[in-house]
């Protein structure tokens, strides 16, 4: 699942240019910290309750993803991102359609 969602991700930030995929690379690198810091910080505060911890950190990995999830609604609802997928498609479109 990871690896479809990855290429997917990337075929989008390559809509937009090196910038995007530069962008798409350090947001996976800062979101690796900052699940490895969820989880230590979930052990620390709740240190010998290992259910309550781990459904701590999986609350906040939810909240996290669903935080994802409508920032990447909103950005394709944006104007400018829905013209280049547009764009996109009828090329996409076109070269099949021929070939």
């Amino acid at each position: 699942c990871s690896a479809v969602a990855q290429s997917s991700l990337y075929g989008l930030a390559a809509l937009f240019g090196d910038g995007a995929t530069q962008a798409l690379q350090s947001g996976q690198g800062v979101m690796g910290v900052v699940s490895v810091l969820l989880r230590v910080v979930s052990n620390v505060v709740l240190a010998g309750r290992p259910s309550t911890s781990m459904f701590a950190f999986c609350s906040c990995g939810s909240a996290l993803l669903a935080g994802s999830v409508a920032a990447y609604a909103r950005a394709v609802c944006d104007d400018s991102v829905a013209a280049r997928l547009a764009a996109y498609e009828r090329r996409r479109l076109s070269a099949t359609a021929t070939a």
